[in-house]
This record gives C-alpha cells, structure tokens and sequence, in this order.
C-alpha cells in the first residue's frame, strides 16, 4: 500500500532491550503445619442467614444442615449449583466424593455461579487429608478434587468482598469431629 517501485520502507524503529536486576529467586515450598481447632461459633451466629449446601453424596451435608440449624440458619441443601438465590452462603461437600469424575472441570461453572450470584461466603471442602493437593500418592490415580485448591485461591483473589476459603479434611476421621459437630 503506497510504495513504489524501487523503493524500500522506512526501517522499524528498534525498542532497547530492558535489564531487570534482581537476586537470585527464593525457592518457597509450602509445609504442613498443625493448627488448632476454630472456636465454637456463639448461639444464633447464622440467625437470618441462608446457607446453601452442595451436598456430598454421603451425610455430610445433613450433618452441616443440622449445624446450621442449629446455629439460626436456614440450610438448603442440593446436589448441584445451579442458581444461589438469595443464599448468604455456601458450603460446596461435592468435591468429597470418593467415586466417580473428577471435581474440575464442571465444578468451575458451579463455583463462578456461587460467586456472581453474590454470596458472602464460598467454604470448599476438599478430602486431601489435610494436605492441600501436596500429599503423596501411592496409586497412580489422580485425586477427584484435584486443581480444587488452585481454583479457590484464584477466586479468592478475584473476589475480595467475598470470603472465599478451601477446608481440606481427612474423611478417615469421624465425621463428628471432622465438623466440630
């Protein structure tokens, strides 16, 4: 477009290289540590509150819904995210399944659903034992909520005005302590 024979275009002018001086990088690895239990929330902490619940498939579920009842919530527990409503909060139990798909990708859309429908609260349990993704394996299988805890720290930083945490339990344990039941 608007040369001519026997001409030669302009040459492109050249952007300097930039240094960025710095150390040499920190390797930072998580550890596992220990912490003690949450305390036992006041009477009535969830009075007015609604509290969705994505139910696990075993009696998990149940057993928060009682808790949150027993707290002043109303708990409505379902199988899949569909629509929050006018829900406060969410405890999302799918990921704690023992069988059948992995949690991600379709957990992704339930988890964005949870977040643009204005909850205050997103609690993911996940079942690593306490590890957070970074236990050791001993069959060749992938765990079902594996990526969970990448997700939920990105959406924690997406989302600042909502609290938005990953709970990674030992389902080993009885579920009454589990919960703090």
């Amino acid at each position: 477009f608007g040369e001519r024979e026997g001409t030669t275009p302009a040459p492109k002018p050249v952007k300097p290289v930039e240094t960025v001086l710095g150390g040499r990088p920190i390797r930072q690895v998580p550890a596992l540590v220990t912490i003690d239990a949450c305390p036992r929330p006041e009477p009535g902490a969830l009075t007015g509150r609604k509290v969705l619940i994505v139910d696990d498939g075993g009696d998990i579920g149940l057993e928060i819904s009682d808790r949150v009842e027993k707290l002043g919530g109303t708990p409505h527990t379902v199988e899949a995210v569909t629509e929050v409503g006018d829900a406060d909060y969410v405890i999302y139990l799918s990921a704690l399944r023992s069988d059948g798909e992995p949690t991600l990708p379709e957990a992704y859309q339930e988890i964005r659903t949870c977040l643009t429908g204005g909850v205050k609260g997103l609690i993911v349990a996940t079942a690593g034992g306490g590890t957070f993704g970074y236990r050791d394996l001993h069959d060749e299988r992938e765990p079902l909520d594996f990526g969970m805890h990448g997700l939920i720290r990105t959406a924690a930083l997406e989302y600042p005005g909502a609290l938005v945490r990953a709970v990674d339990v030992n389902l080993k344990s009885t579920r009454y302590q589990q919960f703090n039941l």
